[in-house]
Formats: C-alpha cells, structure tokens, sequence
C-alpha cells in the first residue's frame, strides 16, 4: 500500500514538478488548488420556493425590512449553493448561501469596519499588522454559520489586496484565504 501512496502522491504534484520521477530531485509541491466549478447567475424566479423561503428566514432573523436583490448558484461544492442576495433596510449588503438540499450554509452581513468588535481588531491586527484591506465593497463581512458541533458560529471576514483573514468572534481562531 506504500508504493500505491506514494505513485499516487507523485501523480498529484507532477503537474507542479519539473520532472515527477527524476532521480534524487527535491520537489517542492507548493500549494494544489482545488478545482473550481464556477457560479451562474439565475433570476429569483429559477431559485427553487423551499431555497428561497430558507433564504427569506435568514434575512428576517437578521433584519426585519429587506429587499431581495438578485441571485446565482456557485458549483464549487459537491453540491450545488444557491447565493440569496439581498439589501437590508440599512442599506448594507446581505447573502445567505443555501445548499441544494435547503440547508443554510452561511449569512453574510456587510459591515463598516467600525463595527467590528475591538478583540476582533486586535487579533487582526497582532497577526497581520501591515493587512491591506481591498478597495473592493465590502471589504468586511459578518458570517454566521454552522460550527461542527451544531452550534451556530459568527466570523469576520476581512478582504484583502493580497489575502483574505476570517477572525472568529472570540479572536483565538483565524483562517487565510487566497484573495
């Protein structure tokens, strides 16, 4: 079973090598990207009722006054995720990402950077002191979500020019995403 592993392991990082079974060659697999299904953009008529009525609690549980404004299914996952967006009566951004099944997988609150509770900031700012936020809106977003256990976890994500940082509410966990 060694020898199955390892060819199978060669066979992965031979795209990144120069040479997969060159002799006594250092190989320096690097970081392997997961393939990428892409997303479409579907009207609000083509979201599914029991997907968008999963949608619509998210948004009422967060904000009461909202206004659904588009949508597309991202195919990334093994299965399917429809993105709801949607603008609150803040006027700030809202999506909530639902499986194909209708289990919610995500709600992303837009928020100024302001808003941002101080421990949060602080680990940001202890880990990565030079972080260059994005110019791109948002630049930083409230996700609540699932945890392992059931229990439901808040994130903030921070978009950046070079890399994306998710600190979790508590700040004794953070996540880096390629931007």
């Amino acid at each position: 079973m060694r020898v199955s592993n390892l060819v199978l392991l060669s066979a992965l990082v031979s795209p990144l090598t120069s040479s997969a079974f060159g002799a006594n060659k250092q190989r320096d697999a690097g970081f392997v990207r997961a393939p990428t299904g892409g997303s479409k953009v579907v009207t609000l008529d083509q979201v599914p009722a029991a997907i968008l009525h999963a949608a619509e609690i998210a948004f009422k549980s967060h904000n009461a006054n909202y206004s659904l404004t588009g949508a597309s299914m991202d195919f990334d996952e093994i299965e399917a995720v429809y993105e709801i967006q949607a603008n609150g009566a803040n006027g700030l951004k809202l999506e909530v990402d639902v499986s194909a099944s209708g289990e919610i997988q995500e709600l992303e609150i837009e928020l100024a950077r302001e808003d941002v509770p101080a421990n949060v900031l602080e680990a940001l700012n202890l880990y990565f002191p030079n972080f260059e936020a994005s110019t791109d809106s948002p630049s930083v977003e409230k996700s609540v979500r699932p945890s392992a256990n059931g229990l439901l976890e808040v994130w903030y994500e921070f978009g950046g020019m070079k890399f994306d940082v998710e600190v979790r509410s508590d700040a004794k966990s953070l996540l880096i995403d390629p931007a």
